[in-house]
């Protein structure tokens, strides 16, 4: 197991702090995550290698970006129907279940509500106003991850990376991004 940290420390022989899957429940390989909070990059990231992840110190933030953007086509993943299903969600024809993989997708600015914002948010992206980059990590309960601690002990845990405003999950990312993985 010989990962390389950004600023080049190679860890060997050391267990994963998590794993991580996209929503199709494929690995994640080849990347690494980097951090943000309040929309400036923390200068902090997370190598990620065969779906696994290894977190050296205690980080805490509030939004994700990759460190390849060939990785994931937001463009190709946020369409019309996407601000549809947040309007659908926001005048209860359709909602999404509190801590699901589309709701944490709905939720572009992650206050916990789904609100109009939202919608008008995905709208900006489809016609290239604005651009949403960013990513929520989700852990098994549902919950958006917000802190990566070195010193958790135990077994490690999966968690998904969800794209913001791909709410139906239409989006993938690319092959050489993803491999088979099974759960440690």
């Amino acid at each position: 197991n010989l990962v390389e940290e950004p600023g080049g420390t190679l860890i060997t022989n050391v267990k994963p702090s998590f794993q991580l899957f996209d929503t199709n429940q494929k690995g994640i390989t080849n990347l690494s995550i980097d951090l943000y909070k309040d929309g400036s990059p923390l200068n902090k990231s997370a190598v990620i290698d065969d779906s696994n992840v290894i977190i050296t110190e205690v980080v805490e933030f509030d939004e994700v970006k990759l460190s390849a953007t060939d990785a994931f086509d937001f463009n190709d993943a946020i369409e019309i129907g996407d601000a549809i299903d947040v309007l659908r969600h926001i005048v209860k024809l359709e909602e999404f279940s509190a801590g699901s993989a589309e709701f944490h997708a709905a939720d572009i600015d992650n206050s916990d509500t789904i609100e109009i914002g939202d919608a008008i948010d995905i709208l900006r992206h489809i016609v290239k106003l604005e651009a949403i980059d960013s990513f929520d990590l989700i852990d098994t309960t549902g919950a958006r991850v917000t802190k990566l601690d070195a010193n958790v002990t135990g077994t490690a845990s999966a968690w998904t990376l969800v794209a913001n405003g791909d709410v139906d999950l239409s989006g993938s990312f690319d092959a050489a991004y993803t491999v088979t993985s099974d759960f440690i």
